[in-house]
């Protein structure tokens, strides 16, 4: 009996072992299934974020890249108006102000010339009347002094000569009588 009982001992050990086996072999496939799926997702999560970072950076770099060219360009034109618009503003003013500058130059030396000259012939004009007044009151009394002395002495001859004659006369008449 002891011989039945360790052989039956022995074969429960062998089937035992046996079963264990196939038990843990089981249980180790489910384990390791389950412990692979879930190290498999957090290995994906993990390679799909990072995989996904650097898409993201690359599509990002490219889309702020071709935004960044178009609101450049935009951005460029619009101020370049703005800047051109100022910059034409401020080379008008200036080049008008020369231009300005130049033509009332030419203008006022245009217009002093003729001012001057119609200014000139007034002026001339009145002077000419006032001095040839002047000078013909002078030479008026000049020559009125000398006329008049001349008549005045032409007169007192003639006037002296009647007197004297008829004084003579006078004088003779009473002489002779």
């Amino acid at each position: 009996m002891s011989y039945a009982r360790e052989a039956s001992r022995i074969v429960l050990r062998i089937v035992l072992r046996i079963v264990l086996r196939i038990v843990l072999r089981i249980v180790l496939r489910i384990v390791l299934r389950i412990v692979l799926r879930i190290v498999l997702r957090i290995v994906l999560r993990i390679v799909l974020r990072i995989v996904l970072r650097i898409v993201l950076r690359i599509v990002l770099r490219i889309v702020l890249r071709i935004v960044l060219r178009i609101v450049l360009r935009i951005v460029l034109r619009i101020v370049l108006r703005i800047v051109l618009r100022i910059v034409l503003r401020i080379v008008l003013r200036i080049v008008l102000r020369i231009v300005l500058r130049i033509v009332l130059r030419i203008v006022l030396r245009i217009v002093l010339r003729i001012v001057l000259r119609i200014v000139l012939r007034i002026v001339l004009r009145i002077v000419l009347r006032i001095v040839l007044r002047i000078v013909l009151r002078i030479v008026l009394r000049i020559v009125l002094r000398i006329v008049l002395r001349i008549v005045l002495r032409i007169v007192l001859r003639i006037v002296l000569r009647i007197v004297l004659r008829i004084v003579l006369r006078i004088v003779l008449r009473i002489v002779l009588r």
